[in-house]
């Protein structure tokens, strides 16, 4: 199985269809995924409350592999991530970019980056544009 074929696994199984149970398939227990959220790693136990927690949050969630690059050990993708927010049906349309080194089938290493300031605002949850009115000295109450 290609490192890609792992990471389309990952996503189908667990982060759209919510199969929890099927984390340590793919990450082992001492493993860690940096840059979801800012200066903290996600565990595999980190992993069983983040992703209920944001598909509570986002609906008909799909996703598209734009771009990917895979060496021996190590597979760099640009992932697009669609669905709609559950309590407006807002689109939610952001990009991820992934990489993760694979040992034995798993992620033994990640690392993310995904602009969650827009995600927030496409959700509704901050102010179009905050990015642009924090910059100009606006505070968001």
């Amino acid at each position: 199985m290609s490192h890609l074929d792992i990471l389309k696994n990952w996503y189908d199984r667990v982060w759209i269809g919510g199969d929890i149970a099927a984390i340590p398939e793919f990450f082992p227990e001492d493993s860690a995924a940096n840059g979801l959220l800012p200066d903290l790693s996600l565990t595999p136990r980190d992993f069983a409350e983040f992703i209920p927690a944001m598909q509570a949050v986002v609906q008909d969630m799909h996703y598209e592999i734009l771009r990917h690059i895979e060496t021996e050990d190590w597979l760099w993708a640009l992932v697009r991530f669609h669905g709609y927010a559950r309590r407006n049906a807002a689109p939610v349309d952001m990009t991820s970019q992934v990489a993760v080194r694979i040992a034995n089938g798993q992620f033994v290493e990640a690392h993310n980056t995904t602009d969650m300031l827009q995600f927030f605002e496409q959700i509704r949850a901050l102010p179009q544009n905050a990015m642009a009115l924090l910059l100009s000295g606006e505070q968001l109450n």
